[in-house]
């Protein structure tokens, strides 16, 4: 992993111990590595994953185990992230970095309300799922009726 943070700028330098730790958490079978996050005032929440060679996504603690202090590392490099200059001006409250064996790192942000955002969704607004995909994610049909009526309305006032 890399290591040599001279000349990086603050959110680099952040990015690359992020890099660090999924690195960390990563199964020999892992072709790359996942981590979903979401920070609000009152709770954040992030869930890694990794892809093997064959392209197939598992979550961990799908067999019971959850690397929670790295997961609690991440998220507190998070948090970090959004006090350095670039992300003041650019907030988020969800992300998904993605880095693979060549070290290349995807990361992907959002600012999405906290009124729409659900457990273990992360990256998409509740109002954007049909009621068949809310209903994967155990949200009830009335929960998710009144995110599309929110969001409706206020696409309306836009």
């Amino acid at each position: 992993m890399m290591s040599d943070t001279s000349g990086m700028t603050e959110d680099q330098r952040i990015f690359n111990e992020i890099a660090q730790v999924l690195g960390r958490i990563a199964p020999a079978s892992a072709n790359e590595m996942i981590f979903r996050g979401k920070i609000y005032d009152d709770y954040s929440s992030g869930l890694p994953a990794w892809v093997d060679t064959d392209g197939n996504e598992t979550v961990f603690g799908a067999d019971g185990t959850l690397p929670l202090r790295d997961i609690g590392e991440i998220l507190d490099l998070a948090e970090e992230l959004l006090e350095t200059p670039i992300f003041k001006a650019n907030p988020f409250n969800q992300f998904e970095i993605r880095i693979n064996r060549e070290l290349d790192l995807k990361v992907t942000l959002a600012d999405i309300p906290k009124s729409q955002t659900w457990n273990n969704l992360f990256m998409r607004p509740v109002s954007d799922l049909t009621e068949m995909e809310a209903e994967q994610f155990d949200i009830p049909t009335e929960d998710w009726a009144a995110c599309v009526a929110a969001a409706d309305e206020l696409s309306k006032g836009a």
